[in-house]
Formats: structure tokens, C-alpha cells, sequence
């Protein structure tokens, strides 16, 4: 921990901030019925169980299940995954969203990663 006397360069506290975050969960559930994560869904999510076998801390990667977590965006063009127009993650569609609280037995799926524009 620091000390109130210790400063850090802007480096440094990104660097520590990033070992924070690489330490936090990817989504988790409130209840047993709402599903939250930064980004949204992910193809790659089939168990909950999968979150057991995430080792903190841990980097996110390009692709795969943790990425999506955090970068995936809703889309009103397509209805289950594309690719994302950013370049990172997917975008995923409303019969993406539907097969996924079947699958999984949620009833909502709560993201944060989302402008709101005035």
C-alpha cells in the first residue's frame, strides 16, 4: 500500500491501477437471475462455472471470453454475433441476448460500457 508521503508519476499509477483492475471480476451475478459485466455477452460464455477457472490477477486478451466480457457491444443490425466495427470483441444482437438468459437462466443482462448521449 502507499503511504500518504509516497507519490507516484502518471506511469506508475496506471501501471498500478492496471494491476487493480487485473485483479477485479470480468461479470458476475446479482441474485441468480441478473448477469452483469462491463461489456456484455460472449459466445465463448456456455457455464458459470468457466469464471471459477479465471486466475487472478490475470490480463484480458484480444479475443476469446474475458475480451468480450469487457468490450462487447449490443447491435440492432444483426440478431446473434458479428464482428466488431471497433476492431475488438463482437457486437451481439436481441436473439443473442434471448438465447443467452435461456442458456444461462437469467432474466437480464445489466451492462456499463454505454454512452448516453443528452
Amino acid at each position: 500500500m502507499l503511504s500518504n508521503e509516497q507519490h507516484l508519476s502518471g506511469v506508475e499509477l496506471w501501471t498500478l491501477f492496471q494491476h487493480v483492475f487485473n485483479c477485479l471480476p470480468m461479470a458476475g451475478l446479482v441474485g441468480t437471475k441478473i448477469f452483469c459485466a462491463h461489456g456484455g455477452i460472449s459466445e465463448d460464455l456456455i457455464s458459470f462455472k468457466q469464471f471459477d477457472r479465471v486466475y487472478r490477477p490475470t490480463d484480458v486478451c484480444d479475443i476469446g471470453l474475458l475480451c468480450d466480457l469487457i468490450w462487447s457491444d449490443p447491435s440492432t443490425v444483426c440478431s446473434m454475433f458479428d464482428p466488431s466495427p471497433r476492431g475488438v470483441s463482437s457486437v451481439f444482437g436481441k436473439q443473442a441476448v434471448i438465447n443467452f438468459c435461456s442458456k444461462m437462466n437469467v432474466d437480464l443482462v445489466c451492462r456499463a460500457h454505454q454512452c448516453v448521449m443528452d
